[in-house]
């Protein structure tokens, strides 16, 4: 559910989410260290919205547990992932 003050942001949404399928062809050509993250319990389409991404990428995939699409508000939950990818640990695992 989108709060109210963000409501009017809702046609740019959808105008850049097209039919919500990722791009995988312009995606493809990402050609630099990609770090695709879901959270667990996000609603399914996101979850396999970011599992497209990942396959479209071929970089590295992860899911928190027991987190949301709201990861980003959780720190404590995102950091060790971000500081694990930044260091260079696993760079090639797609899961």
């Amino acid at each position: 559910m989108v709060p109210r003050a963000g409501a009017y942001t809702l046609p740019y949404d959808v105008v850049l989410c097209g039919d919500g399928r990722p791009p995988a062809d312009r995606l493809g050509r990402v050609a630099v260290p990609t770090l695709v993250v879901d959270g667990g319990e996000s609603p399914p389409e996101m979850r396999t919205a970011a599992a497209a991404t990942a396959a479209a990428v071929a970089r590295r995939y992860e899911t928190l547990p027991g987190q949301d699409h709201a990861v980003l508000q959780n720190p404590q939950a995102l950091a060790p992932l971000i500081r694990s990818f930044l260091g260079g640990e696993g760079q090639s695992r797609v899961t």
